[in-house]
């Protein structure tokens, strides 16, 4: 079909977020850069496939540490979503969770909860409040929640969305463990020991990774390793604390 086909940016995109999920942001970053120019010059710069472009892009250069740059990416993604299919759309609610999350990154807290929430108001009467797409987003509220110090507001909304995903995943899904990890750290900061423990023990059994391991998962374990250590030392118990700072822990 040739190196300016559709198709041929389909399978570029799809590569090159597989090589993301296995950690390989450079030559993901690659792939994805070129998935970008193959579909603007086969759709056109304003497509909504080139959003997606810009999107999928745009989480790469954010995971390899340059928000600023990703910010932008995702402002022109939402704004071609928005041009081409309307505002109103719920398809530009993910354009919208994705914007906020960097914009968390870069500690612009106010703006990414008013995103988030843009989002959540055009995909909950879209979906349904009880989707697995609209519990996604809700997470990444309860993240900007607790980034606000606001962890009373964080543990109502995840415990919701806690309830939706054991409907919808299996029992083993990491993405369980990567909720109620956020969870246990609400607790621990409203001083729920005895409530996050549970929480943050069962996010351990969920999210094994072998040391050195990269990707999404590998994150969120590494993440939810940090909150046991704090939820030990502040309910003073630095014995077990110290069990989670070692790598060898099984």
């Amino acid at each position: 079909m040739g190196p300016a086909d559709h198709e041929t940016a389909t399978s570029l995109s799809d590569l090159g977020l597989l090589l993301r999920d296995k950690g390989d942001r450079a030559g993901a970053e690659a792939l994805l850069r070129e998935t970008l120019a193959v579909t603007r010059t086969s759709r056109g710069p304003k497509h909504p496939d080139v959003a997606t472009a810009l999107a999928n892009l745009a989480l790469t250069v954010n995971e390899r540490g340059d928000p600023a740059a990703a910010e932008a990416m995702f402002r022109e993604a939402l704004a071609i979503g928005q041009a081409s299919l309307g505002k109103d759309h719920p398809g530009n609610a993910q354009r919208l969770v994705n914007l906020a999350g960097t914009l968390r990154r870069e500690g612009k807290l106010a703006e990414a909860e008013a995103r988030n929430e843009e989002a959540l108001a055009l995909s909950r009467p879209a979906l349904g409040r009880d989707h697995p797409a609209v519990a996604r987003q809700e997470v990444s509220l309860a993240h900007i929640y607790l980034d606000q110090g606001r962890p009373a507001a964080a543990r109502s909304l995840l415990l919701h969305v806690l309830e939706v995903q054991q409907q919808s995943y299996a029992a083993g899904d990491w993405r369980l463990g990567t909720t109620q990890s956020l969870l246990g750290a609400a607790s621990t900061r409203l001083s729920r020991f005895a409530e996050a423990e549970p929480y943050l023990l069962r996010a351990f059994d969920l999210l094994p990774v072998p040391p050195g391991s990269e990707g999404p998962k590998a994150r969120e374990s590494r993440a939810n390793r940090e909150r046991l250590i704090a939820l030990y030392e502040a309910w003073g118990r630095p014995e077990k604390a110290a069990i989670y700072r070692s790598p060898l822990t099984p």
